[in-house]
């Protein structure tokens, strides 16, 4: 890289470094204030909006409890409670009502119910006549003699998320009835909550504990428990106050909730970040835009600082490039007072002296070259003289040259004699060796023979014995046949006396018949007696047959074996002469070794 260049990479990277690093940590430190600010901002808008609905809620709850007070309501009651009409106080009850309803548009209803939860009036008409009695807000406000909140309820006529808030009615301390107000969640939260701007796509939304939503911008998401699909739904509802980052739909959010323990409602603010990421974008272009003005004018900078850097460098360095090149007739000018001019001045300064050093060598190299004449003169005339000498050396050399030729022509003939020799000796030495390991090996053979022979007659013996045992084994068959013929005399017998019992048992009559019986059973004895005896004897048969078979294979074995063993006897005698021979040739292999051995003492005595 050259000089020029590496300038220029110095003066980016000091001037890029700490503005990337101011502009990273900027954007950064904008971002997260950013972040805090939208917690903060979220924290008091949905905290806004928690008092907000709390305050409209005790309001109204206020209101029910000062006409539950009201004396013409208190008479109402009082007079239906005791079977009768008034249908003047109740059109006044309701139109009082009516005008109540229209007046806030929060009201869904208002209406009143005797001490059994008959409704007797109603704003809306809807409700009158109706039987209450099983309702909580009913149940709870007789029960507990106080203000009762219900939880939140599908409205019948509107189908709007709505509350009760019923407060009980007593006359001389007799519960008379409960007076009930219900209230229509959205249109309050039209006023109160979805009136509420977060930035441009923030808001505030309120759940139950399950996750139902019961205010939300969208009516679409009235009553639907999707709010359980977001992956910060579980956290939310768990942890019933905090703040959270989560992602919908795609969109990162920032969200803080908080609990109403009362109503049993949590309060969620949420903002999309990118929102909020306009002030840490604009940090992030500004830091860009500077970053491009940084390096262009790095780049113009770093080109006119180190072209006045680089020139008297330049310069210099070609002033160096022409004196390898042996030109020393160059001057290098510089009026720069810094440290390139100063080494300008002295590169100068070593070139005139060099130059000075040459002009003196140049003067006397000529002085040696006539020198060197005078010299070269002197050396022609001994080199004369030397050649002379030595033609008559080389007279007397001649003669001395032809003895020696003859006899280094011996010497070679010995030479090659002495390495014929070696490579006889060293082959004699390795047929010894393999003479030797013959021997070994015959000697291991007859050894195994020796064993096998043992072996074959230990087999001979055993074998022996077999065929002995065979020939116990045939007479011993004979005998059985002998035994089976008896059994199948016996039977034949045994089958004629059955017969004959069997015919006296028939003239005995009925007295005969149990012997009878008997004589069939021994008759059937008999004949298996006498099947079992025939196939014994076919048995035995059988096994005679085979056993002579076996008799006639185990003598040829008995040959066979016989002449296995003369076999290997002869084989060792065999064996006996190779090693015999083997012993022969070894020590004809070692006088040939002592005779080469002395042939080569010879051979080293002559060379001495």
């Amino acid at each position: 890289m050259k000089l020029r260049s590496k300038f220029m990479v110095c003066f980016l990277a000091f001037a890029l470094i700490p503005i990337l690093i101011i502009g990273t940590i900027n954007y950064f430190q904008t971002r997260l204030s950013n972040i805090n600010s939208a917690f903060d901002t979220l924290r008091v808008q949905e905290n806004l909006s928690k008092i907000s609905i709390q305050d409209k809620i005790n309001t109204i709850a206020a209101m029910g409890k000062k006409d539950s007070s009201n004396t013409i309501i208190r008479n109402y009651m009082k007079t239906i409670n005791n079977s009768k009409k008034d249908d003047t106080l109740k059109n006044n009850i309701k139109d009082g009502f009516k005008s109540t309803k229209e007046d806030f548009s929060y009201y869904a209803n208002i209406a009143l119910t005797d001490k059994n939860g008959k409704c007797t009036v109603d704003a809306s008409g809807i409700l009158e006549n109706m039987d209450l009695a099983k309702n909580d807000y009913f149940i709870k406000a007789k029960e507990d003699s106080k203000t009762y909140i219900s939880s939140v309820k599908k409205s019948q006529s509107t189908g709007n998320p709505v509350i009760v808030i019923s407060e009980p009615i007593f006359v001389d301390n007799q519960f008379q009835g409960v007076l009930l107000q219900s209230i229509d969640l959205t249109n309050m939260s039209q006023n109160l909550i979805n009136s509420i701007s977060i930035g441009k796509t923030g808001g505030v939304f309120v759940v139950e504990n399950d996750g139902t939503m019961i205010i939300h911008k969208d009516k679409g998401e009235i009553f639907n428990k999707n709010f359980l699909n977001v992956n910060a739904a579980n956290k939310i509802l768990k942890d019933k106050k905090g703040t959270i980052e989560y992602t919908y739909k795609g969109e990162d959010k920032l969200a803080a909730y908080d609990y109403d323990s009362n109503l049993g409602w949590i309060f969620v603010a949420t903002i999309g970040k990118s929102e909020l990421m306009g002030t840490s974008n604009t940090v992030l272009k500004t830091t860009v835009i500077l970053s491009l003005i940084a390096i262009i004018s790095s780049i113009l900078l770093s080109l006119i600082i180190t072209k006045r850097l680089s020139a008297p460098i330049i310069k210099v360095s070609e002033a160096m490039n022409r004196l390898s090149e042996g030109d020393f007739t160059i001057n290098v000018h510089s009026e720069s007072k810094d440290e390139i001019g100063h080494m300008s001045r002295k590169l100068d300064n070593t070139i005139k002296s060099v130059r000075g050093s040459v002009a003196e060598v140049k003067n006397t190299s000529v002085s040696i070259g006539e020198d060197i004449n005078i010299l070269s003169k002197n050396s022609s005339e001994m080199v004369t003289s030397v050649n002379e000498v030595s033609n008559a050396i080389q007279d007397v050399a001649a003669g001395s040259t032809s003895q020696a030729e003859d006899l280094m022509d011996v010497v070679n003939m010995v030479s090659d004699f002495t390495k014929e020799l070696e490579e006889t000796n060293n082959r004699l030495v390795k047929v010894n060796c393999e003479i030797k390991d013959s021997e070994e090996k015959a000697k291991q053979g007859s050894e195994e023979i020796n064993l096998l022979i043992q072996n074959i007659c230990e087999v001979k013996e055993k074998f022996d014995a077999v065929l002995e045992k065979v020939n116990n084994l045939s007479g011993s068959v004979s005998q059985i046949g002998s035994i089976t013929d008896v059994i199948n005399d016996i039977s034949e017998k045994t089958n004629l006396l059955a017969l004959n019992a069997a015919i006296e048992a028939a003239r005995a009559g009925e007295h005969g018949k149990g012997f009878a019986v008997v004589a069939e059973e021994v008759r059937k004895l008999a004949e298996q007696s006498k099947d079992s005896s025939h196939e014994i004897i076919q048995l035995v048969k059988s096994i005679y047959s085979e056993t002579n078979e076996v008799k006639s294979t185990s003598s040829g074995v008995g040959d066979v074996l016989e002449s296995q063993a003369e076999s290997a006897n002869n084989t060792i005698i065999i064996l006996y002469d190779i090693i015999d021979a083997v012993k022969d040739i070894s020590s004809l292999m070692n006088e040939a070794n002592d005779s080469l051995g002395s042939v080569m003492e010879n051979k080293k005595s002559i060379f001495r």
